[in-house]
């Protein structure tokens, strides 16, 4: 029952103004991107949780750090931060949220559609855009099922944008399916753009 309350109230969690221009105006559990991980945890938590993404090989621009047990979390049953490596302010570049739904893509399916639902109303002047079902770029046998909010033009690809996604993960990527909302800032996407063209 957590996990449906959680999904119902998701519209209420992501506080904004939603004619605002700026994504950092916008939240998951409480968090903005631009924000410095240090308003949340210790600078030493930082340095003991943080790692790289696995398809980042030997490009480690950005570090991720996983928050759910370093901060209380409400609504999603994971938390997941970016920042430069570099980066002594440790200043987030994408915040997103996972819900596990394994084994059940069409129920997270389901689930997508009602958050999409909700978010079109509010954001009813941005451009949108729903990618119906792609194969992901790094693991050829999984797919993702992807919804942009876009803070900007989609033909200025890479821009800000809030993401709702369903992820159908082989068995061979070891990982869970599971419904992903992110905010996300363009300097990251570019990055991961990079990312999928090696």
């Amino acid at each position: 029952m957590k996990k449906l309350l959680g999904i119902v109230v998701l519209g209420l969690l992501l506080n904004f103004n939603a004619n605002a221009d700026d994504i950092s105006d916008f939240q998951i559990e409480g968090i903005s991107i631009g924000d410095s991980l240090l308003n949340y945890i210790s600078e030493s938590q930082i340095k003991k949780n943080k790692y790289f993404q696995k398809q980042a090989g030997n490009n480690k621009k950005y570090s991720k750090i996983d928050l759910t047990k370093l901060i209380n979390i409400e609504t999603f049953e994971s938390l997941t931060a970016t920042f430069k490596t570099s980066d002594n302010i440790y200043k987030i570049e994408t915040i997103q949220g996972l819900i596990d739904f394994s084994n059940d893509i069409n129920l997270c399916l389901k689930k997508k559609e009602e958050i999409i639902t909700e978010l079109s109303e509010i954001f009813k002047n941005r451009e949108k855009l729903d990618k119906g079902k792609s194969v992901h770029w790094a693991e050829k046998n999984s797919f993702t099922y992807d919804y942009y909010i876009f803070f900007g033009s989609k033909s200025d690809w890479p821009i800000d944008h809030i993401l709702v996604s369903c992820y159908d993960w082989s068995i061979k990527s070891g990982y869970m399916d599971h419904l992903r909302v992110a905010i996300v800032k363009k300097n990251y996407m570019r990055w991961l753009d990079e990312l999928s063209k090696n």
